[in-house]
């Protein structure tokens, strides 16, 4: 049987830091995240919105082992409005 670490594409690095996003294509509504570790192919974070699989956001800056958009793969309750999410990078 094969675990979720043999599964992931990419040695995963913790990385907690606070950063900046908002949802891909507009500077709106820009929110908080907490990372928790990153890869080269994506990122682990905890959010304070729930969002839905598939949607892109944008981040303040380029992340270290990746990119500046990411693509929520899965997500999460943790509480009332808190959410830990899975996230690979597009761009």
């Amino acid at each position: 049987m094969v675990n979720s670490r043999e599964r992931r594409r990419a040695e995963r690095y913790s990385y907690p830091s606070t950063v900046e996003y908002y949802p891909f294509g507009s500077d709106n509504g820009r929110q908080k995240a907490v990372t928790i570790n990153v890869s080269e192919s994506g990122l682990c974070a905890y959010l304070f919105e729930s969002l839905g699989i598939g949607d892109e956001i944008n981040f303040d800056r380029k992340l270290p082992r990746g990119g500046a958009v990411a693509a929520i793969k899965w997500i999460k309750r943790i509480d009332e409005g808190f959410f830990k999410a899975g996230l690979a990078y597009v761009l």
